[in-house]
């Protein structure tokens, strides 16, 4: 049986054991390059109603972004499949694991493929939009504090084995994460780790599916 776990952050799901994920700075999480817009009007245009309704004012409290993931995770749970409970996965963020099993599947590619343009189509409707908002709303934008996390993040990667140093910038620091293989399970958990305590520099998310 081949199993996948998903989460939720951000605006799109990480895929963490087929896929690897991919960090990027939170504050590119939704925006169109040269813009200040956090959406464009076509993603105001096509956006559910649900989202539009929540995003109408302009502020997204967080009872309200709760309430996204959770009727995210209800719509991913009706289609089928078994999920987590909603949990804290840093940065001020909310996801849910889904587990996606090719067990009995003529074609195992083609049954992941359909399991997550269901779980997409799930997050189109409930929560892209609204997680994204509130994504960023929790980002750390003090020049001060950032250049304090990210000489942590730096110190913490040096720590773990990673050639990097506390000159780089912040895409050199996610570049050489993404050169850490998950086989390495040792050095795979301690960056982990450091990504977590720096995780309100950026949100993660899924590039090249």
């Amino acid at each position: 049986m081949a199993n996948s776990t998903v989460v939720r952050r951000c605006a799109t799901v990480v895929v963490i054991t087929l896929l690897g994920a991919l960090l990027v700075p939170l504050a590119g999480c939704s925006r169109d390059s040269g813009s200040d817009a956090l959406f464009s009007d076509e993603d105001i245009a096509t956006m559910s109603e649900f989202q539009r309704n929540i995003l109408e004012d302009g502020v997204v409290t967080y009872a309200e972004y709760e309430s996204a993931i959770i009727a995210e995770r209800q719509c991913v749970q009706d289609a089928g499949f078994e999920v987590s409970e909603v949990m804290d996965i840093g940065a001020g963020q909310l996801g849910f694991t889904t587990e996606i099993s090719t067990a009995g599947a003529a074609d195992p590619d083609a049954a992941v493929t359909e399991a997550h343009r269901v779980i997409d189509a799930c997050g189109e409707e409930y929560a892209k939009y609204v997680a994204t908002a509130w994504a960023e709303s929790q980002v750390i934008t003090d020049p001060a504090e950032r250049e304090r996390l990210q000489a942590q993040f730096a110190s913490c990667l040096k720590d773990a084995g990673l050639r990097v140093s506390a000159d780089n910038d912040l895409e050199t620091l996610l570049d050489a994460v993404q050169e850490v293989s998950p086989s390495d399970s040792s050095t795979f958990e301690a960056v982990t780790r450091c990504e977590h305590d720096a995780s309100r520099l950026f949100a993660i998310s899924v590039r090249g599916r």
